[in-house]
């Protein structure tokens, strides 16, 4: 049985937490008088059955030796102390009748099997979970779980390969064990699949001699629970494995019959897992361990259909829209691990590479960890994504060029790596070699985004300078709301070149709704000399050199910057519609400038946990973009800003991994 504690001083309000373990200590301890009497109200905890409240004159640290003054039933969460004269002190306790789970994990030969990761999360309570790895032994034990039924989960090296139920008892231990199978590794040849259905299944690991195509006429289904190794050859001389990447290839002709198809089925606790075949005795693995994941398609790129892509992929895309809607099949619940490439420094694979991919496709609970360049990018199209995560990449988080026209909501993007560059670059056309700045190629990319979490690289070791958080530019229309930008090492927001301010006449670039907090230096000019040192303006820029009316702001027509649609912040003493270019309109409601009160979005204590605490400004439903606004976009509703709903949104957790640290 486990006791939580909250502490709190008569007529004062403090939220502190005790024990660690999988229970919530009560929360929002408030003491107020209620004509002349004392009142004392807290939040309900999962699970509780009883609330212990003690009152002492002096300062309470232990109240294993003392007797409560109230002992309450649940779902008591008041009581009443009558009048007081003195002051008191006061701890309310929550009891939850709980129990341990622990046992043994075996592999198939009778070793025991060290460092296997044992998961629990309770049934209709996912925030309630429990973990352990097991020992030399194969011993795992994890205590205190409220009483309640459970999923577990067994990984090990982050690959899924068992779930069951099991059942938790007050005062009990439940034992579970279980024997490891010994899965050897299926080589799938350099080449390219068949036209046919191929499946990949989880009674095997999956390991890519070269580079494997998912030809035209080809679909390749990937079961749950299926983990995918790039190549464990090591080259001679370079500590790299040979180079491998999955590619989905288009159709042979560009006319969208017969393009390859991906089925990529995951689930919460058993997601596939595309990774580095580094063996451990030729180290850990790294970025660039494999090439990553490159979807080919039909649909229509401002730059037509080329006939090479990023890595030697390709053919891709196309000038005719006809095939905007193509699918190149369904994505779910998959991490993409230590992918990307850099050839030279106009060719590089991403982690997540889609090319001319159209809307049809589905790409929904999706990680890039650990990439060597992008975590993702897309090149023209109309593919659309939801529910991702982009951890520590080398270069950009969310990054898109060449005509791009989908959508994207819910992602989490982490860039704590001292490489890392901007969570989003925004392009409209990106000049290749031998190409010209062609800025507005049509179709012009108009990118629609809705909760994003953008947690820069600020206060990083080792540091870098300079970097953005959100950088739109050669002549990009982009609709963005709801996002939430943080810790960004330089300014969050970059609007650069001419032509994307030209695209937003009439309003048709959008950001708005959104809140940031602790972007650039505390040297950044100072425009609102309320702001705190250390917090810094870095909020917005616009370049000066794009300005040359400025600070007059009497631009003609062909420098239409006030149509563009940039909400200003929340209680800023200045009118900044004149700030470096006159970049900034809007209502000043509907941009905040506030701490969202992130868990541990820096790695503080370890968490890389970007969900907002209860109370945060993130959390306040009248400052999100209505839905009204948002459905014309063909974005969905949120009653938050940013990635998560709270503290206890559980979206993100059993299949994605956090970041190194």
């Amino acid at each position: 049985m486990t006791i939580r504690r909250l502490f709190a001083l008569l007529c004062a309000v403090v939220t502190l937490s005790s024990v660690a373990s999988a229970i919530e200590a009560p929360t929002e301890l408030t003491i107020a008088y209620v004509g002349t009497d004392v009142v004392l109200r807290w939040q309900p905890v999962a699970g509780a059955t009883e609330y212990n409240v003690y009152k002492e004159t002096d300062e309470i640290t232990d109240v294993s030796l003392l007797f409560p003054a109230a002992m309450l039933a649940a779902p008591t969460t008041s009581w009443n102390d009558g009048a007081l004269t003195i002051q008191h002190y006061y701890v309310v306790t929550a009891v939850v009748p709980s129990g341990d789970a622990s046992g043994v994990i075996n592999d198939t030969t009778g070793l025991a099997y060290e460092g296997v990761l044992v998961w629990v999360s309770e049934q209709g309570s996912p925030n309630v979970t429990g973990m352990d790895y097991t020992d030399a032994n194969g011993f795992y034990e994890i205590l205190d779980l409220p009483v309640g039924t459970y999923d577990l989960c067994l990984y090990k090296e982050n690959r899924p390969v068992h779930m069951t139920t099991i059942s938790i008892s007050d005062g009990n231990n439940t034992a579970y064990n279980y024997t490891w199978p010994v899965f050897s590794r299926t080589h799938i040849a350099a080449g390219i699949l068949a036209p046919g259905v191929h499946n990949w299944t989880n009674g095997n690991v999956y390991e890519m001699d070269g580079i494997v195509r998912v030809g035209p006429g080809a679909t390749l289904n990937i079961e749950e629970g299926t983990t995918v190794n790039g190549s464990s050859v090591i080259v001679s001389g370079t500590g790299f494995p040979v180079l491998t990447y999955l590619n989905v290839m288009a159709s042979t002709t560009g006319d969208g019959t017969d393009n390859g198809v991906l089925n990529i089925s995951g689930s919460k606790y058993k997601p596939v897992v595309f990774t580095s075949g580094r063996l451990p005795a030729d180290g850990p693995q790294r970025n660039s361990d494999w090439g990553g994941l490159i979807i080919d398609g039909d649909a229509s790129t401002n730059r037509g259909r080329l006939a090479t892509g990023e890595g030697g992929t390709g053919p891709y895309g196309n000038v005719s829209t006809a095939n905007d809607g193509q699918s190149s099949g369904t994505m779910r619940y998959f991490r993409d691990d230590y992918a990307g490439f850099n050839f030279t420094a106009s060719n590089q694979l991403n982690g997540i590479c889609m090319q001319g991919v159209g809307s049809g496709t589905v790409l929904e609970y999706w990680q890039s960890y650990q990439g060597e360049d992008d975590g993702i990018e897309f090149f023209g199209g109309t593919c659309n994504a939801s529910y991702g995560i982009i951890t520590d990449t080398g270069d950009d988080g969310f990054d898109y060029t060449s005509g791009w026209r989908g959508h994207a909501d819910h992602v989490w993007v982490t860039q704590r790596r001292d490489v890392s560059d901007r969570c989003i670059e925004a392009d409209n056309h990106t000049t290749e070699p031998g190409e010209s700045d062609e800025y507005d190629a049509q179709p012009r990319s108009n990118s629609r985004l809705a909760n994003f979490t953008c947690v820069g690289g600020k206060g990083a070791v080792p540091q870098t300078t300079g970097s953005i958080l959100a950088n739109p530019r050669a002549g990009t229309q982009f609709n963005w709301f709801n996002m939430l930008m943080t810790l960004g090492r330089g300014t969050a927001l970059d609007m650069d070149n001419s032509p994307t301010h030209l695209a937003a006449v009439g309003g048709a670039s959008r950001l708005d709704y959104s809140l940031f907090w602790d972007n650039g230096g505390a040297s950044t000019e100072v425009i609102d000399p309320s702001t705190g040192t250390g917090i810094g303006d870095g909020h917005f820029t616009v370049e000066d050199g794009e300005w040359n009316l400025a600070p007059t702001c009497s631009a003609p027509a062909a420098f239409p910057v006030n149509s563009t649609h940039i909400a200003a912040p929340t209680n800023w003493a200045q009118d900044i519609s004149g700030y470096r270019g006159c970049g900034f309109t809007g209502s000043n409601a509907t941009t905040v400038i506030a701490n969202p009160m992130l868990i541990d979005p820096a790695n503080a204590g370890g968490a890389y946990d970007a969900r907002p605490q209860a109370g945060s400004p993130a959390l306040n439903s009248a400052s999100v973009a209505p839905a009204g606004v948002l459905s014309g976009y063909g974005l969905p509703y949120s009653s938050y800003i940013g990635a998560f709903s709270g503290p206890n949104d559980d979206w993100h957790i059993g299949w994605s991994r956090k970041a190194s640290g």
